[in-house]
């Protein structure tokens, strides 16, 4: 490591707050400048530092070249420490934070919804579902299938293309907006379950 040497009739003072004390017993305390950038030879002295007001200065060898900072800037420093922040009082409001008061809902939640009545061979029974789904989806959530043993492995999913979920709509039934449908049910086969939208009441036999 390289430390600063000095004069013998050099006064041990520090240059700034960063450097060690320089004298010839004191060992350099701990500074965030790196060795490199401490002189060799006597730094040139600061004009304007109150501890080489009035002195000459001398010549310098910086190995690694010029500090970051003068010596005259870092010695009539006060403090390193930030100021705390100031709001002033008339300060605008911050653009990201809403200064109207919050307003809770009053509305409850719509709790609409629809009831199927499902006729089986053994019995019948009622089921409650939310408007918009299709009816094969509310059969299925409620442990109902409109296929049978065979159509439940190999079909479409519920896009229309198979034909497989066909059931029998008794009461309720809605006009059949697809042309699958629409064959299906003027042949009196029954409706598509995958393409019927559960929009109202209605009774489905399976």
């Amino acid at each position: 490591m390289c430390f600063p040497n000095r004069l013998p009739t050099q006064p041990p003072v520090r240059l700034c707050p960063w450097m060690p004390t320089r004298s010839s017993s004191a060992t350099p305390s701990f500074s965030p400048w790196p060795s490199c950038l401490w002189p060799r030879a006597s730094p040139t002295p600061c004009t304007f530092s109150p501890a080489f007001r009035g002195g000459a200065p001398r010549p310098s060898a910086w190995p690694c070249g010029e500090p970051p900072l003068p010596c005259c800037i870092v010695a009539s420093s006060t403090s390193w420490r930030t100021r705390p922040t100031r709001r002033r009082p008339n300060a605008p409001p911050s653009l990201f934070r809403s200064t109207r008061p919050t307003v809770m809902s009053t509305t409850a939640p719509t709790t609409d919804t629809h009831t199927i009545t499902v006729q089986t061979e053994a019995d019948q029974h009622k089921i409650e579902v939310e408007p918009g789904i299709t009816l094969r989806q509310a059969l299925r959530r409620h442990g109902h299938s409109p296929h049978n043993a065979v159509t439940d492995i190999a079909n479409c999913g519920g896009r229309g293309h198979c034909g497989l979920c066909v059931v029998e709509i008794v009461e309720g039934a809605p006009p059949p907006t697809q042309a699958l449908d629409s064959t299906l049910s003027g042949m009196g086969v029954g409706r598509l379950s995958c393409l019927v939208t559960v929009d109202h009441d209605m009774t489905v036999r399976l």
